[in-house]
């Protein structure tokens, strides 16, 4: 028995299926391992997002403030409307531009007469101390 040759070929051929073989087996477990972390990644960030929700239970002391707030502001906005009606009915009584303009006019004319009369008084003054002195000079003549 004589030892036959190695057939090289037979060899690459195997050698060939073997590395294909081999290059899937990385190439799925590759793939598997990126969905697995991609997966992972997901889940945690979908876990860090439920655990920053509100509980029903802050959710609804948040609602019962906010409603009290809500209260307040209505019953604050209920006063002021309330005054700004007393406001309205107080500006109805309140004279008009034309109303002052008039008081100003008959001011000015009151104020006019009243400067008359202190010249008549002046003028009347001055007469009667002339009078007085001429009184006094013939009596003491």
């Amino acid at each position: 028995m004589t030892p036959q040759p190695l057939d090289y070929n037979a060899w690459k051929f195997w050698l060939d299926i073997a590395q294909l073989i081999g290059l899937i087996v990385i190439g799925l477990y590759t793939w598997w391992a990126n969905r697995e972390k991609v997966n992972s990644k997901r889940f945690k960030t979908l876990e860090t997002k439920v655990g920053d929700r509100v509980t029903k239970v802050a959710l609804d002391a948040i609602e019962k403030e906010r409603e009290e707030r809500c209260e307040r502001h209505r019953e604050r906005t209920g006063s002021i409307e309330g005054e700004m009606k007393g406001f309205k009915a107080d500006l109805k009584h309140l004279p008009t531009k034309d109303d002052i303009g008039r008081v100003h006019a008959r001011m000015d004319t009151v104020a006019s007469e009243i400067d008359q009369a202190v010249g008549e008084l002046r003028a009347t003054t001055r007469q009667v101390n002339l009078v007085l002195e001429s009184l006094l000079q013939r009596d003491k003549r």
